[in-house]
């Protein structure tokens, strides 16, 4: 092939047009994987929780405990529907209820605790742990999820179901049992076996003792995350609640193929609930992340765009450098197929070793986000893959890649097989 005889003579050119495709291919795939490592990150997350549909109030956001809103009857809700009949079966096996809440941790006391600790605003989750079922999501660095885990014993308590307040705090029911994540364990100077002070109303003086019983990390949480844990009932009544409120109810489903029907039943018997499903959660999540997704998009295709102007360029000066190369191959009966297809090939050629070279750049890049975005911010989720170099993003790549260089020789292929003969010929 002739092509090819042309590229070994002409190394520092070839090599300056590999290293442009390569420098696209690699910014295309570092961009690529910021978009496939959020949505693995989103799909790990579902996953690991377990959930397969969330009920929540219809005004309430899928994510964001601080926006999720209030609904009465929590527990009778959740009873109904795991007594949900389908087919003959019991489609639900975990209803989960849950009760959102801001509060305030005060170390127990502040003159004994470390110089560094402080009241900490974080969410407290009220829930009931003998109905957590196999639902993940948290893991533990010390201690337990809690010492009751078999039910949530306030719930039957007389202070509880009459709102007798404040007798209900020195009911032998109320365990006083709290679990801390990390960010909040740490700030406020507590550990396991520790007490804290827990207030609904953010006043010191309106709050309650509870026992640290287990410190832990949560899926998708970040350095800045703030979260607790208490029995859902003790949280209801530290925050004045009496109709059994919650903000969510996560279903985990024996079937998850049955997630659509379960969803049109819920919903058709409480009209102001939604029952979101995995890909209704994904899909929230899609446009959570959206942003960055087409900021990525974006780089992506402007430096396509340029590797494919810089490569037309370089192929167009060679085109005119072969002016007296191609005249004499047309002269001596080679069709202008060949001339095309030969030319074609050659930058198809130059856009495959930017791509071998373009994906070792993009990996690298990939990598390198993705070790300085955990190393130097604290709004990184742990366990968060900031950028994924996945067979999908290679595959694109190469596709893309090889598709740049023959896109790149197009117009100087079309050029040299229009060109007259004769007047090249007496022109060289």
């Amino acid at each position: 092939m002739w092509a090819l005889g042309f590229l070994r003579r002409r190394r520092g050119r070839v090599l300056l047009t590999v290293l442009g495709v390569a420098l696209a291919v690699g910014l295309t795939t570092t961009m690529l994987s910021i978009s496939a490592g959020l949505d693995l990150t989103s799909r790990r997350v579902v996953a690991d929780i377990g959930v397969e549909l969330l009920v929540l109030d219809k005004g309430s956001p899928v994510f964001g405990p601080a926006s999720h809103l209030e609904f009465e009857n929590g527990t009778r809700i959740a009873d109904e529907a795991q007594a949900l009949t389908l087919g003959g079966g019991h489609p639900v096996a975990t209803a989960f209820p849950v009760f959102e809440k801001t509060v305030t941790v005060f170390p127990k006391d502040p003159a004994l605790c470390p110089s560094e600790c402080r009241p900490v605003n974080p969410v407290a989750n009220g829930e009931d742990p003998g109905r957590r079922g196999t639902l993940g999501g948290i893991d533990f660095s010390a201690g337990v999820y809690f010492e009751t885990n078999t039910g949530d014993p306030f719930a039957s308590s007389p202070e509880y179901l009459g709102g007798l307040y404040p007798e209900g705090f020195d009911s032998p029911l109320f365990t006083h049992e709290i679990v801390l994540n990390r960010a909040v364990a740490r700030e406020a100077g507590a550990a396991v076996g520790d007490t804290v002070l827990v207030s609904a109303t953010r006043e010191v003086n309106d709050s309650r003792p509870f026992r640290v019983v287990g410190v832990y990390e949560a899926s998708f949480e970040t350095e800045q995350s703030r979260e607790v844990r208490i029995h859902r009932s003790e949280l209801l009544y530290l925050a004045r609640r009496t109709h059994d409120e919650a903000t969510l109810i996560a279903l985990d489903l024996q079937d998850p193929a049955l997630a659509p029907q379960v969803k049109a039943a819920i919903e058709a018997a409480h009209i102001d609930l939604k029952a979101a499903t995995p890909a209704e959660i994904l899909g929230e999540l899609d446009r959570t992340t959206g942003t960055f997704k087409m900021f990525a998009g974006v780089i992506a295709l402007v430096s396509i765009g340029v590797a494919v102007l810089f490569a037309s360029t370089v192929f167009m000066i060679s085109a005119r450098e072969r002016v007296g190369e191609i005249s004499a191959l047309r002269a001596i009966g080679i069709s202008r197929r060949t001339i095309f297809r030969e030319m074609v090939f050659e930058s198809g050629v130059l856009g495959s070793f930017g791509l071998a070279l373009g994906l070792t750049f993009g990996t690298l890049g990939a990598w390198s986000i993705d070790f300085v975005m955990k190393a130097t911010t604290t709004r990184v989720p742990h366990g968060m893959d900031v950028t994924a170099v996945t067979p999908e993003v290679v595959v694109l790549v190469g596709v893309t890649s090889v598709l740049i260089g023959i896109a790149a020789g197009l117009v100087p292929a079309l050029w040299a097989t229009r060109l007259n003969i004769a007047s090249a010929i007496r022109n060289l």
